[in-house]
């Protein structure tokens, strides 16, 4: 299993691991906003744009949730959720080749998603009014 928590010392950021139960239930909310995210018809931003947008809506507080099974619809949490206080959001390319990976703040207006066997491209940042109005077009 990935451990996270040697990233977000290096990177100095403050930190709680959420209870499971937190974990699975953040998940299940997440998925419910976001289910569809990639889906032609959606905006969503990669890459460098991505990262551009997360600067821009950034506020120092977010939620860093692993898990698997996006594209399945089984979506399940994987290894421990972390609460997190921070300047900037590391870089998780690297944890994504094992795992996949969003980073959202608690309100989830925003997400940052990190995927597993992604072709170059990612990360991927979209709202959910984006795919809400996607959906309804």
């Amino acid at each position: 299993m990935i451990n996270l928590e040697p990233c977000l010392i290096r990177h100095d950021i403050r930190w709680k691991r959420m209870p499971r139960s937190d974990h699975q239930d953040i998940l299940t909310r997440w998925a419910t906003l976001y289910n569809g995210m990639f889906r032609s018809s959606v905006k969503i931003n990669a890459g460098a744009r991505a990262l551009q947008e997360v600067e821009l809506d950034y506020h120092e507080h977010f939620l860093l949730v692993p898990f698997r099974n996006f594209h399945d619809h089984a979506i399940s949490a994987v290894s421990s959720a972390y609460e997190c206080f921070a300047v900037s959001i590391p870089d998780l390319k690297a944890f994504s080749r094992e795992m996949d990976i969003f980073v959202s703040p608690p309100d989830l207006s925003w997400t940052l998603v990190y995927l597993s066997g992604t072709p170059p491209g990612g990360p991927y940042f979209a709202r959910p009014e984006w795919i809400s109005s996607a959906v309804i077009s």
